[in-house]
């Protein structure tokens, strides 16, 4: 399962990336709201996890726009 972790505090991304990667998951990490969107319509993961406090481009925003498009809107998000 491909997780895509998007959240700006390096700390928290590496503790999380490390507890998915021993339970078998692909996890990959971007740490702003623009990498965010360009990864998930490039790679189509099968979930994200979505900090809402990050620079170029909050959560919120993020989310609205992987909600509205076609192609993300169905992947699943937890903020």
């Amino acid at each position: 399962m491909k997780v895509l972790i998007a959240d700006d505090d390096r700390v928290h991304v590496r503790m999380v990336s490390n507890y998915l990667k021993q339970r078998g998951l692909e996890p990959t990490t971007v740490f702003d709201g623009m990498q965010t969107l360009m990864f998930a319509r490039r790679t189509m993961p099968d979930v994200i996890l979505l900090d809402i406090n990050m620079p170029a481009g909050n959560g919120f925003e993020v989310l609205k726009n992987l909600k509205a498009s076609s192609l993300t809107n169905h992947i699943p998000i937890i903020v």
